[in-house]
């Protein structure tokens, strides 16, 4: 699961046809004007920490009779952690081997109230993340 998540995370999703959702709403497709002519649309996933993420689910054939024709391609559905209490660090290195292409990754989540019980739920999430050559 978290192989996917990174997998995903700082892309666009490029595929035409390939509808992207984040709690079950569409998110906006951009385009770009190229020299060249016009970029394809897509979804950019860089605004979402990994940490706020709680699953991806993948529906891979084609997903048009329910979607429309957005999702022909299928259907990334991007659902986020729904409550968190309290403060949360996290820090990870990640070292191939080699060496090359290191990356870190930290997060910070701070949430306070919990939907059912106290009617609200409030969540801040953080993160920063370097990858090396």
């Amino acid at each position: 699961m978290s192989l996917m998540v990174e997998i995903c995370h700082s892309l666009a999703v490029p595929q035409a046809g390939t509808l992207v959702l984040l709690n079950g709403k569409r998110l906006a497709p951009f385009g770009i004007q190229t020299n060249s002519g016009k970029e394809n649309n897509g979804v950019d996933l860089e605004f979402l920490p990994l940490a706020a993420i709680d699953r991806i689910e993948l529906l891979t054939d084609g997903a048009s009779s329910l979607y429309g024709t957005d999702a022909i391609a299928g259907v990334i559905n991007i659902i986020t952690r729904a409550e968190s209490k309290g403060l949360e660090i996290a820090v990870d290195h990640i070292r191939p081997q080699g060496g090359a292409a290191q990356s870190h990754v930290a997060s910070m989540t701070w949430g306070r109230g919990q939907l059912v019980k106290d009617g609200y739920s409030f969540r801040v999430t953080a993160e920063l993340s370097k990858l090396d050559a």
